[in-house]
């Protein structure tokens, strides 16, 4: 498994998301608002580096979880079979592949007002406290939570 260092230097919005979350603050991204196009200078995030950065244990990152907005997540948010006790706060984000769920463990999901541009595979997912697609939440392909066990 990869390394934040693996990933040096990191892209700015991934610096930025980095620092918040071992200082326990969300990460604002650009101006906030879900991106509808990359920048690597100013909203992108690999997705590769996001599971890297929850996965790897010699970061400190805060109980409060891994929290931002305005992100353009590139690649595919591949979680399958992972397991973490953090919260997931993906608000007003653009996942630019779909985001992979599989057989995973975690305590929160939320994708307020983000969009999964190819949809959400979660089957046998567990999420121990809610998950939340709202205010906006858009998915250009196919939802599908068979199986999940979701808390509340």
């Amino acid at each position: 498994m990869k390394t934040i260092k693996d990933f040096e230097p990191l892209l700015p919005a991934e610096q930025l998301l980095l620092d918040a979350c071992k200082a326990g603050k969300p990460a604002t991204i650009g101006d906030g608002k879900r991106p509808t196009e990359k920048d690597q200078n100013t909203n992108e995030i690999r997705a590769e580096f996001l599971r890297s950065l929850i996965l790897t244990k010699t970061e400190s990152i805060d109980p409060k979880g891994i929290w931002f907005q305005g992100a353009y997540v590139s690649g595919s948010f591949d979680f399958k079979s992972c397991e973490t006790n953090l919260p997931f706060w993906f608000w007003s984000s653009f996942f630019e592949e779909k985001i992979a769920l599989m057989r995973s463990r975690i305590r929160l999901l939320s994708l307020s007002g983000s969009e999964a541009s190819k949809g959400i595979n979660a089957n046998g997912f567990k999420c121990e406290d809610g998950v939340f697609l709202v205010n906006g939440f858009n998915a250009k392909g196919t939802v599908d939570f068979i199986g999940a066990q979701i808390g509340s």
